[in-house]
């Protein structure tokens, strides 16, 4: 349950990440478009300038060059984009391009709150699925530790049966004498009971080395653990950083 819910904190995440790169890729797009529009129509006015001896070469070389660089720009976002929208159609499971009847329309990036309540470093690394999932590791290995453990120790089992039967020919079909009633008549119980009992004394060697097996798996899962939450903290300060500093 722990991996499932680390793997739809994930997809999620990267849903509204490849969300937020399509959409602000779009408004660059938009921009570089308006650049170039606005930079031809400069381009035009130098160029007449020049022409007519008003101007330099360099400044019409320049407007020039700056235009195509823009220019140049234009198909890297368009593949950027195109990218994007793919990757988008991958993490909601459709084939390429049938996200786009999704992004139809005049779409804008998302809200960023001014502020994030994260509470008690603490809790929010209790909430991360796989500090989670490395804990019940951890427990679950423990238990295996136990369970090695008791067969160090004599185990008593009891055994018993209960049912019907008789040794006559009946006809079962029918009611009345010689029927069903006789085969559910107090005579035709049958039951049994005993009791086992198991002590594997001949095999401490092994058990006590199945035990160390099992105890050194659990320092494992223990290590496991907390190396699972020192990198989880040192990814909730980095994000906590990086969110601080971007703003």
């Amino acid at each position: 349950i722990a991996s499932y819910d680390e793997a739809m904190s994930l997809l999620v995440a990267t849903v509204a990440e490849v969300y937020t790169l399509v959409r602000s890729t779009e408004e660059q797009l938009k921009l570089a478009r308006d650049s170039v529009a606005i930079q031809r129509r400069s381009y035009e006015i130098v160029e007449l300038l020049f022409r007519e001896g008003e101007s330099s070469e360099l400044d019409a070389l320049q407007a020039r060059t700056l235009l195509l660089g823009t220019e140049a720009t234009i198909p890297k976002l368009e593949a950027a984009l195109a990218q994007a929208k793919n990757a988008l159609s991958l993490l909601l499971g459709m084939p390429p391009g049938m996200v786009d009847e999704r992004l139809k329309g005049e779409g804008h990036l998302p809200d960023v709150p001014a502020t994030v309540a994260v509470g008690i470093p603490a809790d929010l690394l209790r909430h991360r699925p796989d500090v989670r999932r490395a804990e019940l590791q951890a427990l679950a290995q423990n238990a295996l530790v136990g369970v090695a453990e008791t067969n160090l120790y004599p185990s008593f089992s009891l055994l018993g049966s209960l049912g019907f039967g008789t040794s006559e020919a009946t006809d079962t079909t029918k009611s009345g004498d010689g029927g069903a009633g006789e085969l559910f008549s107090s005579d035709s119980v049958t039951y049994a009971a005993g009791v086992s009992f198991v002590w594997p004394f001949l095999n401490y060697d092994r058990i006590r080395n199945n035990i160390r097996v099992e105890d050194a798996r659990l320092q494992q899962a223990l290590i496991a653990y907390r190396e699972t939450v020192l990198q989880a903290a040192r990814e909730a300060e980095d994000a906590m950083a990086a969110f601080a500093g971007t703003q």
